[in-house]
């Protein structure tokens, strides 16, 4: 798990407005302060217990690969969960190009 930039924002403005609440003795900006700290401390929990469904992935490409080869590369998920989500894989052919492919939940 990663706290996103809008987790990070919404701790470090919690942390200041409680701050400037203390400071300034005003009560409503410290309940807004710690609102937000407990917001925050909420979602770590939630993200935690989420039954969200942990995919494994393993990549199968060839030892050597030379220029202008056909190479078969095998992309392998799997999950230990009945509840399994959709996959976009993008993959890089080139400097300036790449394919898309849309997979659908996995049994």
């Amino acid at each position: 798990m990663r706290i996103t930039a809008r987790g990070w924002s919404v701790l470090v403005v919690s942390t200041a407005v409680g701050v400037i609440g203390r400071l300034l003795g005003s009560l409503e900006l410290l309940c807004a302060g710690l609102a937000g700290a407990f917001t925050f401390a909420a979602a770590i929990l939630l993200s935690t217990a989420s039954r969200r469904p942990r995919v494994h992935f393993e990549r199968r490409v060839p030892a050597e690969v030379f220029a202008d080869d056909e190479v078969r590369i095998d992309l392998v998920a799997s999950t230990g969960s009945r509840w399994t989500p959709t996959l976009t894989v993008e993959e890089h052919t080139g400097p300036e190009s790449s394919h898309t492919f849309g997979l659908a939940a996995m049994k």
